[in-house]
């Protein structure tokens, strides 16, 4: 490229000014590296731009003529200059999200929000996706990124932990361990249970748990998410053990949760292909959603069990 952007912006400062020193003021540089961009440009396009007469500067008629194609091309930089100003500090464009079903529901929706807000000319599309469609998802470019509840082993995704929390055990008020401050899985053994359906994560938690205290769970019937759980439990068709993060958000109307003396442990996780590097949506994403489990939203000592019924 013999006309650089550099050698554009230096000439047209020396036409706007009508001298070396002026062009010198308006880029903040000096006066002979002005003039010795001037003289490389008229040697590398073999034409005169300026002529001297009496030490001031007249530009030539080739050089007035190049000073229209130059203006406009500056003109068009500093559109693009802005809009780059403008997007670092608005960022346009989209952002894909998926969530396990039990967390789609709860503290995700708030952190959108807040995202939004700070970035209104964002668009996001966000579902809820089971563990097994995660991988897909993410290395697909479907998603940007994934929230789940316990974390994927894959060694084509990056795995943060936001959080780590246990099972505990709903049922409905006035059951026979109401009374009780905590169970265990060998009490509830002699009651039915409303568990998730084979194949989902929680309920291979749950059934290995029951394995390690040589007990048999009573299972009444099978469910694929905490709410339709819970709306048994509340139905008093049995008790059921469930995720903390599902039911944060969830009415707890009629229904009593406890903690279990075996912990079963479960852990709020941020997933993104290792593949793609993160743009400015993910990254500012993944930043409210880390102030969220700071601000206790997640954290053991988070008052769920003494959550007022309401």
């Amino acid at each position: 490229m013999k006309f650089s952007i550099r050698q554009m912006e230096v000439f047209r400062a020396v036409m706007i000014a009508g001298s070396m020193n002026g062009a010198s003021s308006i880029l903040n540089v000096s006066q002979p590296a002005i003039s010795r961009t001037i003289a490389h440009t008229e040697q590398v396009l073999s034409m005169r731009l300026f002529d001297r007469r009496k030490g001031k500067l007249f530009p030539t008629q080739e050089a007035q003529l190049l000073f229209e194609h130059v203006v406009r091309l500056y003109d068009a930089a500093m559109q693009v200059s802005r809009f780059a100003e403008d997007l670092s500090e608005r960022p346009t464009g989209k952002l894909s999200i998926c969530a396990s079903p039990s967390l789609a529901l709860g503290f995700i929706p708030s952190v959108v929000s807040a995202h939004l807000k700070k970035n209104p000319d964002v668009s996001v599309k966000y579902w809820t996706a089971l563990m097994a469609e995660v991988p897909d998802e993410l290395i697909s470019r479907q998603a940007d990124l994934a929230i789940t509840v316990l974390a994927i082993e894959n060694e084509n995704l990056e795995v943060t932990t936001l959080a780590e929390g246990h099972m505990v055990c709903v049922f409905k008020s006035g059951h026979p361990l109401s009374s009780r401050k905590i169970v265990s899985l060998a009490e509830l053994s002699q009651y039915q249970l409303v568990s998730y359906n084979r194949g989902v994560p929680f309920e291979r938690l749950v059934s290995d748990a029951f394995a390690k205290c040589n007990v048999q769970p009573r299972i009444v019937a099978e469910v694929p998410r905490a709410e339709l759980a819970l709306a048994l439990v509340r139905e008093d068709v049995g008790y059921a053990l469930l995720d903390r993060f599902a039911i944060n958000h969830l009415s707890l109307v009629d229904v009593e949760v406890r903690p279990l003396k075996e912990k079963i442990s479960t852990s709020v996780s941020l997933i993104r292909s290792r593949h793609h590097e993160p743009n400015i949506h993910v990254k500012a994403f993944t930043k409210l959603l880390q102030q969220a489990a700071i601000a206790n939203l997640f954290l053991d000592s988070n008052p769920l069990l003494q959550r007022p019924r309401s």
